[in-house]
């Protein structure tokens, strides 16, 4: 079945008359929202600046801070 978007042209449906094309857009989307964080994340690990001179209690309540703004 084919049916006209907003955003696309010729696009097929399926699901609920869900346009593929934004289906896809969308889930593009949700990824790129989700490796934001984990990249700052891993950068923030990686760096042993971060970790100096503080105790494990410490580290922990930075690290969650640092994730907090990060999301």
């Amino acid at each position: 079945m084919k049916c006209s978007c907003e955003k696309h042209s010729e696009a097929q449906v399926h699901r609920g008359r869900t346009c593929v094309a934004c289906e896809i857009e969308n889930l593009q989307q949700q990824v790129t929202r989700a490796q934001f964080p984990a990249t700052r994340m891993w950068n923030w690990m990686n760096n042993p600046e971060n970790a100096k001179d503080l105790t494990g209690e410490q580290l922990r309540q930075r690290f969650l801070r640092e994730f907090r703004q990060a999301t």
